[in-house]
């Protein structure tokens, strides 16, 4: 049978919608789901269209909303305490088992039905077994899978997948196999002789090279070049620049190395403290992920959270285990780290796409949020307990944040309450934590800005990246959008083939700025004045369109973190 879709909640409208809510709702969300390469929407286009089908049309609604009121009751809601689970370093033939935990948090079921996707799988299903035997309800069911390993040197993908009658939740399960071990040489009694004679020779050569060394006359290195930047270590022997700090004990040398989240598409990455990172993801309904250990383990914690599609989070100043996340399903609050999730609010628009939420810095009891097209922004005051919707008409009398696309960027610097909007491509300020607003300059000829930063030491510094038009791509202010300059001496030209996607600072060094261009990454030690092309990502990235989504600086570890498009999250050393 069929799985029924609700295409109410599809379209965010009630059940008793009128038409002109219903093609209302339909116009909006075609606006933000309309399919473009990187977006990764088009079954989520494809669903909206199929709801707005039925639903426009009298006797096809009539139809559905018969056998909708068979469904209205409470549907089931899986949910599993690791949505994730990796089997690293497996050799050969070994044996690998682990477990999650399956409940309902949700309506009553019938059936429940847990399987691999794949048929005859290297992952298998070994048992079920109910956590509380005496009750007559199965669940919490804690499912066993093991794991074997048939080749060497192979990365393996699958996927659980637990349902409960016709809703279902997926974990990823993935494993790495050791490349195979080399055989030790047979020994050989004849090279024993060179064996021992050599270094008697190397003892006496380096001593004439030492003796040499100490008497020639001083010269310096024609292929050293000096470190200016203070940033990186490069050698005109080798074109790339070359890392050479450590993450999580691992020199991390002419290359990126992939952290975690492989094949998810990570909308938010947050670094709550050296170790601890939070990471928000979209497209395949995997929710928030927490690392404990400087990304090098991933753990869900999606308990209690209202959708697992989730665009944006955002942490408490001072205190790790408090983030706040938007959501198709309104926003979510958590105070332990994950543990448990509640809404937040607002309350009249609980299941509400929000697309981004900030927290002010200074003033942590201040969030804003903004919903797509049509439905505005909010802001409170009290952390949730009271939102009220920011208005504010330009020239026009159009209201500025019923704008497609704007979003809210808040400034940790002194005075506390700075916030900007970007319209696009109007810019707005306010001093007062959003109670008035003022219009700044347009970014260059009135270009639409794709990307916007503040520098959180000096809140009058901020930096734009505009939006497909030729020639400069960055710009910034140091009067807070009064005037802007072009700051792209090193960058690629900019052109509708050539997009800007992310900026990021480096707090502790405010003159280390980050940029993503045409998926490659370019570093400035001068803030913008001149850019240089960090190393080269892996070739996989030019698979897909603009794969980097954001930049994010770890300054407590000088790790330099990349959000992307279905490939997870990356990273390389930066020292200060």
């Amino acid at each position: 049978m069929a799985q029924f879709k609700d295409y109410y909640k599809i379209l965010q409208v009630d059940s008793s919608a009128e038409l002109d809510i219903i093609e209302a709702a339909f116009r909006r969300l075609s606006k933000i789901y309309y399919p473009i390469p990187g977006r990764n929407t088009e079954e989520k286009f494809k669903e909206i269209t199929e709801a707005h089908s039925v639903l426009k049309d009298p006797i096809k609604r009539e139809k559905y909303d018969e056998e909708y009121k068979k469904f209205y009751t409470p549907r089931p809601r899986p949910e599993v305490d690791k949505s994730y689970i990796l089997f690293d370093a497996v050799k050969l033939g070994e044996i690998k088992t682990d477990y999650f935990i399956l409940r309902n948090t949700g309506g009553d079921y019938e059936n429940i039905d847990i399987s691999v996707q794949t048929p005859n799988s290297w992952l298998k299903i070994t048992g079920l077994n109910s956590l509380d035997p005496n009750q007559s309800d199965e669940l919490p069911l804690r499912v066993e899978i093991e794991a074997t390993a048939d080749e060497w040197g192979k990365n393996y993908t699958e996927y659980v997948i637990a349902k409960l009658d016709y809703e279902e939740v997926r974990i990823k399960v993935e494993l790495n196999t050791k490349s195979k071990a080399q055989q030790p040489p047979a020994f050989n009694k004849k090279k024993l002789i060179p064996i021992v004679i050599l270094p008697i020779f190397f003892l006496i050569f380096s001593c004439i090279g030492i003796n040499y060394l100490m008497n020639r006359p001083s010269k310096q290195n024609d292929n050293t070049i000096e470190n200016k930047s203070g940033i990186f270590e490069e050698s005109t022997t080798n074109s790339d620049i070359t890392s050479v700090e450590k993450h999580n004990g691992k020199t991390i040398t002419e290359n990126w190395e992939q952290v975690g989240l492989s094949g998810e598409t990570v909308s938010d990455l947050i670094i709550a403290d050296a170790d601890t990172l939070y990471a928000a993801t979209i497209g395949f309904n995997h929710g928030i992920f927490k690392s404990s250990d400087g990304g090098n383990t991933w753990n869900a914690i999606n308990n209690g959270l209202g959708s697992l599609e989730v665009y944006d989070i955002d942490i408490f100043a001072n205190d790790s285990n408090s983030v706040v996340a938007s959501t198709e399903s309104g926003i979510w609050f958590t105070q332990d780290g994950g543990k448990h999730w509640q809404p937040l609010g607002p309350t009249n628009y609980q299941y509400l796409d929000i697309l981004s939420v900030s927290v002010l810095p200074k003033d942590p009891s201040t969030i804003t949020a903004v919903g797509p097209a049509n439905y505005g922004a909010f802001i409170t005051h009290d952390t949730g307990g009271n939102w009220q919707e920011v208005s504010y008409e330009d020239a026009s009398g159009d209201d500025i944040f019923w704008n497609e696309g704007c979003s809210l960027t808040c400034s940790a610097s002194e005075p506390t309450n700075i916030i900007y909007l970007v319209g696009p491509p109007e810019i707005y300020r306010s001093s007062d934590g959003g109670e008035t607003w003022s219009q700044m300059a347009n970014v260059g000829a009135n270009y639409n800005v794709s990307f916007f930063t503040v520098d959180q030491s000096n809140g009058d510094i901020v930096y734009a990246m505009a939006d497909y038009y030729e020639g400069n791509c960055l710009y910034k202010s140091t009067d807070g959008g009064g005037s802007w300059i072009p700051i792209n001496n090193g960058l690629p030209n900019h052109s509708n083939e050539i997009e800007g996607s992310a900026i990021a600072i480096n707090p502790s060094n405010r003159n280390n700025i980050y940029v993503a261009i045409a998926g490659q990454v370019y570093a400035s030690n001068d803030s913008g004045d001149s850019w240089r092309q960090l190393i080269a990502l892996p070739e996989k990235f030019s698979e897909e369109s603009w794969p980097i989504i954001n930049l994010v600086v770890n300054d407590a570890k000088n790790i330099l973190y990349i959000e992307t498009n279905k490939n997870g999250i990356w990273c390389t050393s930066i020292a200060n």
